[in-house]
C-alpha cells in the first residue's frame, strides 16, 4: 500500500527470504544492513518507519547509535512505530511463574542471552531525546507460550508499542 518500500536487516538469510516471500512488490527493495548503520546508508526516506524488536543489545553504545539511526531514517514529518521489550512485563512474568529474573536491571536473560528491556518512562525518554514526539505508548499483548510458558493469569506478558512523530 505504500509507494516505496525498503526493508532491511542485518541478517542475509533474512533478507533473502524476504526478497523470495515478497518478489511480487516491485516497488519493495531488500538491504542487508545493520539498524546502527541504516540512516548512513538510505537517509530521512520513511512516512513511516518500523521497528519490532531489534534494539536489544546488552551493549548500551550500540543501543544508542541503533536509536539514533532509526529516527534518521524518519523524514520530517513522518512516524516512527516501534516494538521493545517491557521491564514491567518481566517482573510481571517473574511474579506470575515465580520464575527469578535473570539479569542485570533491564538486561533479561532469555534462552540463552541477555536481552534490554525498556521501563515504559525509558521509552518516553529515549523517544525524545532521538528527537520524536510521541503520540502514544501502549502493551501489546502475547500469549503465554511464546515465552515458553504456561500461567493461569490472565494479563499475559506484553511489549511496548511506540508511535511518535518527527
Amino acid at each position: 500500500r505504500f509507494g516505496r518500500v525498503v526493508g532491511f536487516d542485518f541478517a542475509a538469510e533474512m533478507v533473502r527470504r524476504a526478497r523470495s516471500r515478497c518478489r511480487r512488490l516491485s516497488h519493495a527493495s531488500w538491504r542487508t544492513l545493520a539498524l546502527e548503520d541504516a540512516a548512513e546508508a538510505i537517509g530521512p526516506l520513511g512516512h513511516l518507519v518500523v521497528c519490532l524488536n531489534v534494539i536489544t543489545s546488552p551493549d548500551a553504545d550500540l543501543r544508542q547509535r541503533q536509536w539514533m539511526s532509526l529516527a534518521g531514517l524518519v523524514r520530517p514529518g513522518g512516524s516512527l512505530l516501534v516494538v521493545v521489550p517491557s521491564t514491567e512485563s518481566a517482573e510481571h512474568v517473574a511474579n506470575v511463574t515465580g520464575t527469578a529474573n535473570l539479569g542485570e536491571g533491564d538486561l533479561i536473560r532469555r534462552t540463552d542471552s541477555l536481552q534490554k528491556h525498556y521501563p515504559r518512562a525509558e521509552v518516553r525518554k529515549t523517544i525524545k531525546h532521538v528527537g520524536g514526539r510521541e503520540i502514544s505508548i501502549e502493551p501489546i499483548h502475547y500469549p503465554w507460550a511464546e515465552d515458553g510458558l504456561r500461567a493461569e493469569s490472565p494479563k499475559t506478558p506484553w511489549d511496548w508499542l511506540a508511535l511518535a512523530k518527527f
